[in-house]
């Protein structure tokens, strides 16, 4: 059991435990505020206080740490389209809730003060969730759409808040499987005080007051958003445009990246060249002691040069001995020198 200390008149030290108890103990150089663990067994002290003044004291702490157990110090939003706020004392029991918008007025009806209140804050926004689904806002099926669901945190300690923004963020995802509604997004994250003031004088929520800022720096034109007016949208109708609008940014850059891509000039293939070429083989060749027209094929050379075919027309002179010089013509330009062997 958690405890803080509320008051101190001496030797005694006066604690509130985080179940809503006022336990007197020695004072053990305690200091006001300080937070300690509390010993089960511990129980309110009932004997008789040996002065006036002590008695009094006691009183005093007494009225002290039961009016410190209601104090928030803590604030929490939940938005979908209904829009609640929970205070939440220093050992995160909800001490407050309230509707920030009529539909979320509406939910905190239906679930019962009293069923959220002195409750853990986790176990209060998985109930919140509970009801919120029950009424359909987190169902999409068929619209093609996702649901949202915002969370903001606030502390006096921003690190306290942060842990705090990720356990309820776990706790609104629990209780959205719980509840099948598989297609929704929840986000949670810690604000100062001064964005909680800010939103409180607009009449909304820190969260949904980042959310449209959010979509406004998403937009083309960020003059072109209506704050007033996208204040007032569920949290699934902001997150879809600002998707939406960061897509098309996205699209934007790289339709320019293209763009630029194609100005870029590329020098022109040059003509084939024309160059010498030589092959070796052995063919066949028939003719007479007189020069003859052959054609020759080369199955078995070596050919170099630039050519586009590998047919040659030439002249050849064939001797009694069967060797012969011939000049060949490629549709490369190439002058070829072939010898073989054959039978006249």
């Amino acid at each position: 059991m958690k405890a803080v200390v509320t008051e101190i008149c001496g030797n005694t030290a006066v604690l509130l435990s985080d179940d809503g108890y006022i336990v007197k103990v020695k004072n053990r150089n305690y200091e006001l505020g300080q937070e300690m663990k509390l010993n089960m067994k511990t129980k309110l002290t009932t004997k008789r206080i040996a002065t006036t003044a002590a008695a009094a004291c006691f009183v005093l702490a007494i009225a002290g740490g039961a009016s410190a157990y209601y104090i928030p110090t803590a604030y929490v939003s939940l938005d979908v389209n209904p829009s609640i706020e929970y205070g939440v004392n220093m050992f995160h029991k909800v001490v407050s809730v309230k509707g920030v918008n009529d539909d979320g007025t509406e939910i905190v009806n239906e679930i019962n003060l009293d069923n959220l209140k002195n409750e853990n804050i986790n176990d209060a926004i998985s109930l919140t969730v509970d009801q919120i689904a029950k009424e359909n806002y987190l169902n999409t099926e068929g619209s093609g759409e996702e649901a949202g669901i915002e969370i903001t945190t606030s502390e006096q300690d921003m690190d306290q808040a942060d842990d705090l923004a990720e356990e309820l963020e776990e706790a609104a995802n629990q209780a959205c499987e719980e509840n099948d509604c598989n297609n929704v997004e929840v986000n949670a994250e810690a604000v100062g005080r001064q964005r909680v003031l800010e939103a409180q004088k607009l009449g909304v929520t820190p969260g949904k007051l980042n959310l449209v800022e959010k979509l406004q720096a998403s937009a083309a034109d960020p003059t072109s958003i209506d704050i007033n007016e996208w204040l007032n949208k569920p949290v699934k109708d902001i997150m879809a445009q600002t998707k939406l609008n960061r897509e098309q940014a996205k699209n934007a850059v790289t339709q320019d990246q293209n763009s630029d891509t194609s100005e870029v000039t590329t020098e022109a293939t040059p003509e084939s060249t024309t160059g010498p070429a030589s092959s070796n083989g052995k063919g066949n060749g028939t003719g007479n002691n007189n020069s003859v027209n052959a054609n020759v094929n080369a199955t078995n050379g070596n050919t170099n040069g630039n050519g586009n075919s590998s047919n040659t027309n030439a002249s050849s002179k064939t001797s009694t001995n069967g060797s012969s010089n011939a000049n060949t013509n490629s549709n490369g330009g190439g002058n070829a020198k072939s010898s073989g062997k054959g039978n006249s």
